[in-house]
This record gives C-alpha cells, sequence and structure tokens, in this order.
C-alpha cells in the first residue's frame, strides 16, 4: 500500500486547499480517457487518497495509526475516543480476571472436597436433607457482586487510561 500523502504528491504538512488543488491535477492527468488504462488504477489510489486526506478525524487516524485503521468504523471511534491504549487497558484486566477464576474455583473445589457442597444424587437427598449445590444458588451472590462492583471498576480503570493518551 502506498503513502497516501506521496499518492496526490503532498508534504505531510499539507493544507485543505493544497489537497484539493493537487486532487484536481492528478484526477485530471490520470484520468482514463488521457492516461488509458494504467491511469485507472492510479487515479483509484489518488481518490482513496484525497477521501481520508481532506477528512480531518480520518486524515488525524492515517496520520498516527496508518491506513488499515481508516477504514474500519468501529476502530475509527474507539481510537478517536479512548485513543490507541484501549488495547492495553483491556490486556490489563484479563490476568486479573484468569486470577480471579482461578480463585473461585479452587474454593468451590475446596468445599466440594471438604463436603460442604453436597451434589445432588440419590444417596445424599432425602427427606431431611434437601441441601445440594446448585448452580443458581452459588453462581447469582457473584453475579450481583460482579454488577454492584466489577462494572464500576472496569469503567474506572478504562476512563483512568483513558485520560493518558
Amino acid at each position: 500500500m502506498t503513502d497516501y500523502y506521496q499518492s496526490l504528491e503532498l508534504p505531510r504538512d499539507a493544507t485543505q486547499e493544497q489537497i484539493r488543488r493537487n486532487y484536481r491535477q492528478l484526477a485530471l492527468r490520470f484520468h482514463p480517457d488521457r492516461a488509458g488504462p494504467e491511469g485507472a488504477e492510479r487515479l483509484k489510489e489518488v481518490q482513496s487518497a484525497y477521501e481520508v486526506l481532506l477528512n480531518p478525524q480520518k486524515r488525524k487516524i492515517y496520520d498516527r495509526f496508518g491506513a488499515r485503521f481508516v477504514d474500519n468504523p468501529v476502530s475509527e471511534v474507539l481510537i478517536l475516543q479512548l485513543g490507541g491504549r484501549l488495547i492495553l487497558c483491556i490486556m490489563a484486566c484479563i490476568p486479573f480476571l484468569a486470577a480471579s477464576l482461578v480463585v473461585i474455583f479452587t474454593a468451590f473445589l475446596v468445599a466440594y472436597v471438604a463436603g460442604r457442597l453436597v451434589a445432588r444424587d440419590a444417596h445424599s437427598v432425602n427427606n431431611h436433607s434437601r441441601a445440594y449445590w446448585n448452580y443458581v444458588k452459588v453462581f447469582s451472590p457473584l453475579f450481583i457482586v460482579d454488577i454492584i462492583v466489577g462494572i464500576p471498576t472496569l469503567v474506572v480503570f478504562l476512563c483512568r487510561c483513558a485520560r493518558y493518551v
């Protein structure tokens, strides 16, 4: 992929007027009626460069991250709003979540082996003891804690990361 500034024969600090003027000149020079089929390919490059460099938001993304992030509307919004550090912030949360799951799993496994969590089968359930390990009973408090504590903590963490952009 070629550089958009080279496609329009412009310096990196070109103004909007310079971009328009060079685009018009190059569009006339490489028009398929004048330059033939080779000019048509070059005209497509010039048009794509013009579309990106004329739009201030797309130009900012192109200057900072390159051409591959310009065409993706989701990445455009995320990069403009949160910056390039969003991925680092998310990657920092993944080890914390993995460690939390390991601790929770270990706690449930120890409680099950110790006999505090009784499995439901024919031998353990009778009329006097209806207690058994039900996933809804076990994980509902975790979901509630996750909603009350985890989501606000994640939002605060992402906001702090976005501040450093």
